[in-house]
């Protein structure tokens, strides 16, 4: 016959099985974000209306600092959520930007960074689901500000000044080669070859530059000049085709109507044709003639992010 003190134990031991076996099946083996299987058997959401030439591009702007630890099960998860929810707002285009770092100012040397850039395979596996949901991306690599700022508080990209251009730009056609490599495998209708470069856009090596690019990629070449250049007519682009980088003061609620925007922005920036705000209605950023706020890349803790930029028809590049 067994005693209250020697059941006690076997009771307990017994609860303890049960409590851990109820907790091993509770946990869930996948991410609660992550699509749930019958998605993928019932199909997944589409473009209604994919983007065609002379069409408007209407869409998010999305920021993407990696995490290297991502499995590409992951990332794929991650680009189908992002996707998705573009998608939701009728968007018919995504830009997808992603950093590369220098060492300061007068470097020549620019780098993929391995846990915050993501890697030409991961930027690949976006772009197959992209194409899936048949959702029109442009690739957009732009250059963190981090280590320009630490030396230099006004210093931005637009103000970098390389010891040797020719190195740099030799640098620089080393890094963006294998993306625009993916770009052309993935189908990219656009890739930027420069974003607000201001310093170096005169500079000799942009046709070598496109050149080589061009050895891998056959879709729409751009660059992506500052709001500043733009609105007083100074910008050299080393591309015909560009789009503009701005940041409006709009003190608009995020229903404004077409008409408000439109009249917000060419009080701002001229009645000139818009191709990317960067900024969601009702959102202030402080801007100077001389350096631009910084755009929309601060630390992200290692996920592919998007800005909530309503895909508003505010007279957008039917090209760009």
């Amino acid at each position: 016959m067994t005693t209250p003190r020697r059941l006690t134990p076997v009771l307990l031991a017994g609860a303890a099985f049960l409590l851990t076996l109820v907790a091993a099946c509770s946990i869930p083996a996948r991410p609660l974000w992550w699509p749930h299987p019958k998605h993928a058997a019932h199909g997944v959401p589409t473009v209604r209306d994919p983007w065609h030439q002379g069409m408007r591009q209407l869409g998010i702007h999305v920021y993407w600092a990696a995490n290297r630890s991502d499995s590409d099960a992951v990332i794929q998860a991650k680009a189908r959520r992002i996707i998705d929810y573009a998608i939701s707002l009728n968007a018919n285009s995504v830009a997808l930007t992603f950093p590369f770092f220098t060492y300061g100012l007068a470097s020549e040397t620019v780098y993929a960074k391995p846990k915050v850039t993501p890697s030409p395979r991961h930027i690949a596996i976006f772009l197959a689901v992209a194409a899936k949901a048949h959702i029109r991306v442009t690739l957009r690599p732009v250059l963190n500000e981090n280590a320009l700022v630490a030396r230099n508080p006004q210093a931005w990209r637009g103000s970098i000044e390389p010891q040797n251009r020719a190195a740099w730009f030799r640098s620089y056609n080393k890094l963006l080669l294998p993306y625009a490599a993916a770009a052309q495998a993935g189908h990219a209708a656009t890739f930027v070859l420069g974003t607000e470069l201001v310093s170096l856009e005169g500079a000799p090596q942009w046709q070598g530059l496109v050149r080589s690019l061009r050895s891998v990629y056959s879709g729409q070449l751009t660059y992506d000049q500052n709001h500043d250049e733009f609105g007083s007519y100074t910008a050299n682009p080393p591309v015909p085709g560009h789009n503009v980088d701005a940041y409006p003061q709009f003190s608009l609620p995020d229903s404004a109507s077409v008409a408000r925007l439109t009249s917000s922005w060419d009080a701002g920036q001229g009645p000139r044709p818009l191709t990317r705000a960067c900024r969601p209605p009702g959102t202030r950023r402080r801007v100077t003639p001389s350096r631009p706020s910084r755009s929309a890349e601060g630390s992200t803790g290692g996920r592919l992010t998007s800005t909530q930029i309503p895909p508003t028809p505010a007279r957008s590049s039917p090209t760009g």
